[in-house]
This record gives C-alpha cells, structure tokens and sequence, in this order.
C-alpha cells in the first residue's frame, strides 16, 4: 500500500462532516499550540514484548486526521531512543517552538546516523511550521526515525452586519494561503497538512500532499487549485512540490452576532527511511466571505476576541516566510545545533542538554 493510500482523507466523509456542523457552540478563550518532535535510533527490544510497540504521544493531539511520528510506547529512554518532543500552549502570539536531534548508533552490523530537526510557529492568522531529517544506514522494524512541528491557532470570531439582524444563520467561508516546500530524496515520506475547524465540528482538511520516491507523489485540495505547486519527479530517486496555492473552506455556519470559534493548522512531517525529507510551510486567512439567506454579505464587521484584526481580506498579520523559519526557531531555542545535545528523557517530556 502506498503512503498516500494510508494517509488520504475520503473527501466523501470530510462533506458529510461539514454539513453535518450546524449550530453555534459556546466558543472558548483564543489559543496558540505548537508541537515538535525529533527522535533517532533504534528501539531495544525488552523480552518478551517491551519496546516493540510505537504510536504518536498524547500531547501531538488529534487535531490531524492520521498519527504523526511514533516512538516507543514504552519510552525513549527506556528504550534507548534519542530525542525528544515538546507540546505548548499559550494565548499570547506568537508562540515558538524547536527539537533539534544529530545522533549516531549502530543497527545490528551496520552504523547509523541521524540528524532531525522540527519547529513550529504560531500566530492568530497564521502558522508556519518545517521539519527536516537526514539519515544513513540500513532499517528494521525496530529504527525510529521522524520529525513533525505543529502549529494551532484558535480564535474567537463574532460577525455583525448593518443589513442583517444578530441571531440570524449565516455562513462564512475563509479563503487560507498556503506557501511551502514538501521533498524526499531518496527513501522517505514527507507531508504537509493544513486542516481547520469550526465550532466542535471535527476538523477537516483544507490541503494536503506527501512525497516518497517509493511511490506517486500526491498533491490534493478540496476547494482551489494545487497548479501552484510546481512538481519535479525523478522516479526512485527524489520528489517534491514546490510552490504556493490558495484554498477554500466548506461554508460553515455560524449566528450573526454570537461568538464561536475556529481554529486551523499546519503540519511538516517526515518519515526518513535512508535519505533527506524536508517539509517547510505556512499559511495565512487571506480572506472572509460571509452569506446570509444564501446571498453574500458584502458590508459586515469582525471582531476577534485575541485582538487580531479581520475583514473581508482576512486577517491582517505578518505571515513569516517559509525561508526563514528553521533560523527563527533556532533563535527561540536558544540553543546549538551540536551533535546530541538533545538526549532522551522518560517518555512524554523532553531535556535540552
């Protein structure tokens, strides 16, 4: 099965879950969450069962409609896997993060390297996130390797408009940017996903691609057009999309004049096998559209309850450019990029040496 058959959302299920979202829940403080997480090694086995069984950590959320990087469920010390993962959240923008992992060890007759890194930046309006990993010698069951940052903003909205009452049903549809790099040379998956969520409405997908010269290289978006994502394919040997897009949401409901929330993400993911991933991305609301008894709106106002300003252009922030993300984040931590200076800690917590 390829990895893009065990990652696609069926878009069948993402309408039915759109228009199934009705009514206006009550709408919670404004968040920013960011999460990263870079591990490399190989898992030792505990007989007769311990270290050989893997899954995403609790604090990556279910925000993303398939599980991230997975480390042993037993730890990554106990386990004698290095890295470390990070989950944070704040109302105060923007909120950073990085995990920053270089490491060798042996795999049976053979000497492995890893070097990762994962970072993540949020902000009210936009969120860019990157990861990147780079490995050498031969896998088994039991090789971790992988990178993901994260990032979540959610924000409460109200909608008033001089031509319509508040308490009457509307609809809005928010138009995101989305500008990023996904590419894999040599054995290995990388992905980008940008999902959003109105209300306690499940999350849907807004884009998505992933890359794997294993396989067909898949590029997919419910509203817009992926055209500006330019590919290059060298079968077997590397893929990438390179470029930028804008996308649509469904229209989704919400009560002119009462508060809710809405909240989008971003996520870099790569799954190293032996080669280089990288994933670096962000996007932005570049703009609001709103309707009331099926008909736009056109003169209507938005207030936000994180201070962010929004209009019909969307929400008028500095989006950071993908380019610069890996140093911004570098800087937040505070931290070099030397060889194990990230060690692993009991599972579920992460140590800066």
């Amino acid at each position: 099965m390829s990895s893009d058959a065990l990652y696609r959302p069926a878009l069948a299920v993402l309408a039915a879950a759109a228009f199934s979202a009705v009514g206006t829940p009550l709408a919670a403080a404004p968040t920013l969450d960011t999460y990263v997480i870079t591990i490399g090694g190989e898992a030792q086995l505990i007989p007769p069962f311990g270290c050989s069984t893997f899954g995403p950590p609790a604090a990556e959320g279910n925000f993303f409609s398939s599980g991230g990087v997975s480390p042993p469920t037993d730890g990554l010390a106990t386990c004698h896997v290095a890295g470390g993962f990070n989950a944070k959240t704040s109302s105060i923008a923007p909120l950073g993060d990085t995990s920053l992992l270089s490491t060798t060890f042996v795999n049976g007759d053979h000497n492995n390297s890893f070097d990762g890194s994962s970072t993540a930046l949020a902000q009210y309006g936009v969120v860019s996130a990157a990861a990147h990993a780079s490995t050498t010698g031969a896998t088994n069951n039991s090789t971790v390797y992988g990178s993901e940052g994260l990032g979540i903003a959610t924000d409460t909205l109200t909608i008033t408009s001089p031509s319509v009452a508040n308490g009457a049903a509307g609809k809005i549809v928010y138009t995101f940017h989305v500008d990023g790099t996904i590419a894999a040379a040599g054995p290995g998956t990388s992905i980008l996903d940008v999902n959003y969520q109105q209300g306690n409405s499940s999350s849907l997908t807004l884009m998505r691609s992933s890359v794997d010269p294993r396989f067909a290289p898949f590029i997919t978006a419910v509203f817009g057009s992926t055209a500006g994502f330019a590919l290059t394919n060298v079968p077997g040997t590397m893929e990438s999309y390179v470029g930028s897009g804008d996308f649509q949401t469904f229209q989704l409901d919400f009560t002119y004049g009462t508060p809710f929330d809405f909240a989008f993400g971003l996520r870099a993911l790569t799954f190293p096998a032996i080669g280089t991933n990288d994933v670096s991305a962000s996007t932005s609301i570049t703009g609001i559209s709103v309707f009331a008894s099926g008909s736009p709106v056109t003169s209507f106002l938005v207030s936000s309850a994180s201070g962010t300003a929004y209009d019909a252009a969307g929400a008028h922030v500095v989006p950071l450019p993908p380019s610069a993300l890996l140093l911004t984040m570098a800087l937040l931590a505070l931290v070099p990029i030397l060889p194990n200076r990230a060690r692993a800690s009991p599972y579920g917590s992460t140590v800066r040496a």
